[in-house]
This record gives C-alpha cells, structure tokens and sequence, in this order.
C-alpha cells in the first residue's frame, strides 16, 4: 500500500479548522499527523480534545519560535542543521517520521525548518484567510534576503497544490495549482463545536451590530486617530449596541469603552454558522472575519468596509484590499450590501440605514 503519511502544521485557529476539514473531507485521518503551535489561546486545550477523536495519527505541541538575544541563533541553527533544530529545538525528531507530504498554511521559520527537516518532496498549501487569494502568501511576507539563503541551502519549496474554499475566487500566482478544500467526505458539526469549545451564546443574536478590530499595535499612532473618528460616529449614531470583535493580538481596547466587547471566547467562524443573518451588519477596515460569512457558509450580511477613511495606508495595500472587496462583492447576489465607505458622513448613513431596519424588524 502507498505510504501517504503527512504532517499539518497550525498556528491559529483558522489553520486548525482548516486543517480538520481537509483531513476529514479527504481521507486522510489514518496517515496525518498534526503540529499544533502554543500562540494562540486554548491551543493546548484544542489539542487534548483531538486527542480523543481519530483525526489524526499523532499530536505535537509545540512552543511558539524562540525569541529574546539567541532568536538569529536559532536562525541559523534552522537555515543549516534544520534536523538539529527540531530534536533539541522542537524535541521532534522530524526526519525520523518519514513524511511524503507536510501541509500548511503561511510560512514561519519554524515551519520551514520542519519541512526541510521532514525530507517531504511534496508540499501543500491551506487557505489562512483571505490573504490567501492574491499575491504570494508563502513569500510575500518573507524577506528576500531569508528566501535566497534558504534556496542556496537547498531548503527551498514549491507549492504542489493550494487548498481554497472558494477556488474560484482566487488571483494569485498559483492560479494552475488551486483545488478546493472540500474533499468527498462529509464534515461531523457537533464534533467541530466539541473539538473548539463553541458555547451556545444570544450575544450576536440580540446585538447584529459587530465592529471588527484590527490589531492597533501594527499601524503608526496617525491610524489610530482615523479609527477613533469612526468608532465616535458609530457609537454617537446607532441606537442599540455595537459588539466589538478584538483581534487576538490586541491590547488596546480603552477606544472601545463604548461598545459591547465579545469577551465570550467562541470562535467567529462557528459564530458565523449559528448567529449572523441576513440582517447582520459586520463594519470593519479590512478582515478575513468579514468574508467568513459567504465563503464558509454563502450567507450574505451586510459588509461595510472602512479602508478609504484610513489615510495612512499605503497604495499596494489599498488596492489589494479594494480588488478582494470587489471579488466579495461580485459574489453577493444582493451585491449593494458590499459597501465600501468614501468618508464619515458615510458611516452615519450606515448606521441610520441599520437603525431605520432594526425598528422595521421589531428589533431583530
């Protein structure tokens, strides 16, 4: 019998779901193995729920890359002896396991040092997001100088296939290499809501009405003014609450003192499947959360995006974010509920439209 075995690597929960989906819907539960990396929280709880299912052969935790004064060390350490890295780095002894395959999703150090330490002669991609969809996810965010010594090490790879739940909405570089995620095999739902702790909540029900952050911490202190233009409209405007969905990275959350702040800890994309409708309005400056809704589920809430307002941004990126809003957009069939927002008068009219709707619905 062929050996088929492969390794998942996932370092959020996004990949980790996906991860699942693909390994349940293909078959392939009996021959994967799954890295699961401590920089998220409840990685260590998801991966003791896995356990007890038959998902995958065998479960690592890792801890997350090495940082501090030895963080170029173990650079090094990766680039040249990668086997080295993972035995007294990773206490994984990678080459050993004989992968065919190793899949995943964005490139880190650490995972690069995996699949060169894996011996893996075919490499597959994940969908992480919307960042998946255009560009060169695997080295867009790589420096050049990092890939060039990779390659001269012989440590580089190519992307065999790249897994998309929505193939058809893809613009990359890997347009000849795109498959769904979706395998044959159906999908156990109340496994998933186990597996990632999904606890039934009226939260979203109640207030459909959901600001997305985006982590302050990686713009520069112009940003912040501009979202606190929009988060004062939004609040000094809408009748009822506004839930603020934080990224995990964010620490700042004295600007949302006004809002609602979901502290509940379920998952957006388990989140999406029960409690967002058609008459939900998801605002936001640019956010994977913000296509979940159609891509995962072919729901069509109301999306208002907020990347204009933002004079801070430079031009690659406002026409990365504005081309993936109108390949949103295309895929409504009520695509007037794709609203792209030129200024702040636009966001009072947003919120007056939600309030005018929210009455005509008894509250809905």
């Amino acid at each position: 019998m062929e050996n088929r075995k492969c390794a998942y690597l996932v370092d959020t929960p996004l990949q980790l779901l996906n991860a699942i989906t693909h390994v349940v819907s293909h078959g392939l539960t009996t021959e994967a193995d799954l890295f699961i990396v401590k920089q998220f929280k409840g990685a260590e709880a998801f991966a003791i729920k896995l356990n007890n299912t038959n998902i995958f052969r065998n479960i690592f935790v890792l801890d997350k890359e090495k940082k501090g004064m030895f963080k170029h060390f173990y650079t090094i350490l990766g680039l040249v002896m990668p086997n080295v890295y993972c035995k007294t780095i990773l206490k994984v002894n990678i080459k050993d396991r004989k992968y065919k395959a190793v899949y995943f999703s964005a490139p880190t150090k650490m995972f690069d040092f995996i699949i060169a330490a894996s011996g893996a002669k075919i490499i597959y991609g994940i969908e992480d997001g919307i960042g998946s969809y255009s560009g060169n996810i695997f080295r867009d965010y790589l420096s050049e100088k990092y890939v060039k010594i990779r390659w001269l090490l012989r440590n580089d790879y190519k992307i065999k296939k790249l897994y998309l739940r929505v193939p058809a909405n893809y613009s990359g570089v890997y347009k000849n290499e795109i498959d769904s995620l979706y395998g044959e095999k159906k999908i156990d739902e109340i496994m998933i809501y186990d597996i990632f702790q999904y606890k039934k909540s009226e939260l979203y029900i109640k207030n459909n009405f959901i600001y997305m952050n985006q982590p302050l911490m990686d713009f520069e202190k112009e940003h912040l003014v501009y979202e606190k233009q929009i988060i004062d409209e939004i609040t000094k405007n809408l009748k009822l609450n506004c839930i603020v969905r934080l990224h995990p990275r964010e620490i700042k959350t004295d600007i949302y003192s006004q809002m609602q702040i979901d502290n509940e800890g379920n998952m957006w994309e388990l989140i999406c499947a029960n409690d967002i409708t058609e008459n939900t309005y998801i605002v936001g400056m640019f956010s994977t959360a913000q296509f979940v809704p159609k891509y995962f589920y072919d729901k069509e809430p109301y999306i208002i995006f907020t990347f204009r307002l933002y004079k801070d941004l430079d031009s690659v990126l406002l026409k990365r974010y504005e081309n993936q809003a109108m390949q949103l957009k295309d895929l409504y069939v009520n695509n007037e509920k794709i609203i792209i927002i030129d200024s702040i008068n636009d966001i009072k009219k947003v919120v007056e439209n939600y309030n005018l709707k929210n009455m005509s619905n008894g509250g809905e």
